[in-house]
C-alpha cells in the first residue's frame, strides 16, 4: 500500500497506484506521449472500474454484488483468512486481475452449494446467490445483512440497503460474511439454507421493502 492512502473500514480492495506509467502531454507530442513513475490513488480506482466493466460484458445480467464479490474473493489475500476476510489497512487484498477474470469466465461446477434464502436483491446493486462458503477457491468477501422496519424483518447483500436503512432509523445488524456466485455457476445439487427458520424461527417471509 503507498503511504500516501487513506485507510479504513470502508476500505474494499487495493490496486496499483504507484509507479505508473500513463498518457501526458507535451509541446512537441500532443498525442502520444507517455510518462513513467507517476503515483496517486486515481490510478488504482480506473484500474478496479477497468475490471469491473469488463467482467460485466461478460455477465450483463450479473449485480454488482455478484461482480465486486468476485473481484474481492480472488483478490491476493495477503495475511488474511477466512476467519477474518476483511482489514482496515487491505480490505480483501490486492486486486488480481488474471484471477479475476478466470472467475468471470469459468462457471463454478461445485458438488453442492449451501444457498441463503429468502433474500431480498433490492434491485441492481443486491444477490440472491449468497451462501456457504463451502466452495473450492471460495473466500468470504460480502456482508449478509439483517434489516429489522418495525415487526417486519429481512435479509440482503445490498450496502446501499443497509446504509439507507440506516439513515431511517430501522435496526440493522451485519450478520456474516458469506460468498456470492454468478450466473452461469452450475452447482450439482441446490439446498436452501432458510435464514427465517434457522435464526428467527420464523418461517413467514415478511420482507419490509
Amino acid at each position: 500500500p503507498a503511504s500516501f492512502s487513506s485507510y479504513g473500514t470502508n476500505l474494499d480492495i487495493l490496486a496499483p497506484g504507484e509507479n505508473m506509467t500513463t498518457a501526458t502531454w507535451t509541446k512537441s507530442n500532443s498525442t502520444s506521449a507517455y510518462v513513467s513513475g507517476i503515483a496517486g490513488t486515481s490510478f488504482a480506482a480506473p484500474y478496479v472500474s477497468g475490471l469491473l466493466s469488463l467482467a460485466r460484458s461478460h455477465h450483463p445480467d450479473a449485480s454488482w454484488a455478484e461482480l465486486t464479490h468476485a473481484l474481492r474473493a480472488t483478490a491476493d489475500h495477503a495475511s488474511l483468512t477466512a476467519a477474518q476476510p476483511v482489514s482496515a489497512t487491505l480490505g480483501s487484498g490486492y486486486a488480481q486481475a488474471d484471477d479475476f477474470i478466470t472467475r468471470i469466465i469459468t462457471p463454478s461446477n461445485s458438488g453442492m452449494r449451501y444457498q441463503f434464502g429468502p433474500l431480498v436483491s433490492a434491485g441492481t446493486l443486491g444477490s440472491t446467490r449468497a451462501h456457504q462458503c463451502r466452495e473450492s477457491g471460495d473466500f468470504p468477501a460480502t456482508w449478509l445483512y439483517e434489516i429489522t422496519t418495525g415487526s417486519n424483518n429481512y435479509y440482503t447483500l445490498d450496502t446501499l440497503a443497509y446504509v439507507r436503512a440506516q439513515t431511517r432509523g430501522d435496526t440493522v445488524k451485519k450478520l456474516w460474511y458469506s460468498c456470492v456466485g454468478l450466473p452461469g455457476d452450475q452447482p450439482s445439487t441446490l439446498r436452501t439454507i432458510n435464514l427465517f427458520s434457522e435464526i428467527k424461527n420464523n418461517p413467514a417471509y415478511k420482507p419490509a421493502l
